[in-house]
């Protein structure tokens, strides 16, 4: 595992970065149906806009070498649930806008792309490319811990939607 952290807040970061990078090695001579490798890099980066606001953006990848279909990507965004659509690799970039509106309410508005895809190349296909919309309300359980419950509604493709009660931000 490699992981870089510089945000100056874990829960509820306004500025720095997030980076971790580490390998699952699935081997049958630990007990294992499959000897397989799964490879993961996800970095974080928080821009504050001043007055609370901030600008998060997250890009996550998750990569496999000789896996089974029980051991392919997913995708891992709002709006998708995971298990539903499979692939040997996944990417996204994703968005949260993070606004403070009034003391401890604050509201989301966030989106992003992810692609699953066997070459790069078919990210350029419709086919593989999963957009995703929403937002919501942010409030503030305990302002000196920076620890946060949001009610969100995330839309993606066709008629993959859902509303989301979450402890923490998602990134």
């Amino acid at each position: 595992v490699l992981d870089y952290d510089s945000r100056d807040n874990v829960r509820n970061p306004q500025t720095g970065d997030h980076f971790v990078a580490h390998n699952v090695a699935y081997r049958e001579g630990l007990g294992g149906d499959e000897s397989f490798d799964a490879y993961q890099i996800n970095y974080s980066n928080y821009w504050g806009l001043g007055d609370g606001h901030v600008l998060a953006t997250n890009a996550r990848g998750r990569w496999t070498d000789d896996a089974p279909l029980a051991g392919f990507s997913s995708l891992n965004m709002r709006g998708y649930t995971r298990g539903n659509y499979l692939a040997e690799h996944y990417s996204h970039l994703n968005l949260d806008a993070r606004f403070k509106i009034y003391k401890r309410w604050g509201a989301s508005l966030f989106g992003g792309v992810g692609c699953l895809y066997e070459s790069v190349s078919d990210c350029g296909d419709g086919d593989s490319l999963f957009p995703m919309l929403g937002g919501g309300i942010i409030y503030t359980l305990k302002p000196d811990a920076g620890i946060v419950i949001r009610l969100e509604y995330a839309k993606g493709e066709s008629d993959n939607e859902a509303y989301y009660l979450s402890l923490g931000h998602p990134f």
